[in-house]
């Protein structure tokens, strides 16, 4: 293709931002394409007259190009060509299709607003909410710095930091950065009060207490527990080391009880999903209550009872069970239909229970990788003397099971 292609970030929103580079190449462009926005800025700035044309759809932007006789085309895209860009998705694109290509950055609206804040950015840890779902309140845990790209949903997001406990931390907010009338506020969480939503806003949350549960272990006493049955730090810390979680890892708690487990894997998988499935009307009240508690919103209950439950949900990548009512050998059948690489563990307090879940693996093909029993012994005061007393032991057994037909 006898023709010069680049993709460009055009930074904020004000040309007044773009590098000289940028400038050059859509003042000697011949065909501009990109989004409403950065057309009508473009348009409104360009010293001659080149074809426009409204697009985003990297399929249909790949298109354009091919049907145009036009030899020096531009993509401009918003913001760095290298942050939460749409060039992504354009330049595989554009790979498929064999037409080469040359990136220019823009100015990214991190490093804007950092620069507006007089603070360093190379300690913030970045997510995306735009059209996202993430657990901010299990990022915040590990990170004292977290700048956010939002679709100006902002008062959704400081209500959910308020009721997980954040809503005294000081939080900077950034609306139509680069603009005439850019707006920078200092606030926090609790007291944020939304005039008007505006979809360019950012938000950049400094957690300056320290976090005391940030791994896998939370105490006990921090779940509300009513009278349903609650699986205990100690095993807990077990098992999430067992899974070996991954930040987007999609997620089954199967039996989830008071949603002790579902929670710290919500926690853990911060930028995956979990669906806590569970059938009790009391548990699924104290899923509801401990995931507001912690502000887990991506953790989605599911009520009902395996496998039924489970049909239409994302392909797991990990699944917990502690509790089948009989189904075991159903519910890992549903699993593995899935087709998907999946790594599954199991708790159990019966041998009979050991016995079916190692039966069940074996006949299905899922190997078992680890099996321990864990017993666990807590210091309890008895009047002026401490004493250990044992808990129930648990047999905890891991399995991973590979699609045949699936490299993951």
């Amino acid at each position: 293709m006898n023709k010069d292609i680049y993709i460009i970030g055009i930074g904020m929103g004000n040309l007044s931002c773009l590098t000289e580079r940028a400038k050059t190449l859509l003042e000697e462009a011949e065909l501009i394409i990109g989004a409403t926005r950065m057309i009508k800025e473009i348009q409104a700035w360009h010293s001659h007259f080149p074809e426009f044309i409204i697009e985003y759809f990297p399929d249909k932007i790949v298109g354009q190009i091919q049907q145009s006789e036009k030899k020096r085309i531009v993509v401009a895209m918003s913001g760095d060509s290298g942050f939460y860009s749409g060039a992504k998705k354009l330049f595989i694109e554009l790979e498929k299709a064999g037409i080469p290509v040359q990136i220019e950055p823009g100015i990214s609206s991190l490093s804007y607003f950092a620069s507006r804040l007089k603070l360093p950015w190379e300690d913030i840890k970045i997510v995306s909410l735009h059209g996202n779902t993430e657990n901010l309140s299990a990022i915040l845990r590990k990170h004292e710095k977290v700048f956010a790209i939002t679709q100006g949903q902002t008062e959704e997001i400081c209500k959910e930091l308020t009721e997980a406990g954040f809503g005294d931390i000081p939080l900077y907010v950034g609306k139509r950065l680069s603009y005439p009338e850019e707006e920078i506020i200092k606030t926090t969480p609790r007291t944020y009060k939304e005039k008007e939503k505006e979809p360019l806003t950012v938000l950049l949350f400094i957690r300056e207490k320290e976090e005391r549960f940030i791994t896998a272990g939370i105490p006990d006493n921090v779940f509300i527990r009513g009278n349903t049955p609650m699986t205990k730090s100690e095993i807990r810390a077990i098992i999430l080391s067992k899974l070996a979680v991954k930040e987007t890892d999609i997620i089954y708690d199967i039996g989830a009880g008071t949603g002790s487990v579902s929670i710290e894997l919500a926690i853990a998988a911060c930028r995956g999903k979990v669906y806590a499935i569970e059938y009790q009307q009391e548990a699924l009240m104290l899923i509801q209550e401990n995931k507001k508690r912690f502000g887990c919103n991506n953790l989605e209950i599911i009520p009902g009872m395996a496998p039924e439950a489970i049909e239409g949900l994302l392909p797991a990548d990990i699944v917990f069970i502690g509790g089948t009512k009989g189904n075991l050998l159903f519910i890992l059948k549903q699993i593995i239909h899935q087709k998907h690489n999946v790594r599954i563990a199991i708790s159990a307090v019966t041998l009979e229970t050991i016995s079916e879940v190692f039966s069940n693996m074996e006949q299905l093909g899922i190997q078992i990788i680890d099996a321990s029993q864990i017993a666990v012994t807590k210091l309890e005061k008895v009047g002026n003397y401490h004493m250990m007393r044992a808990q129930n032991p648990i047999f905890l057994v891991i399995g991973q099971y590979s699609c045949p037909d699936k490299t993951k």
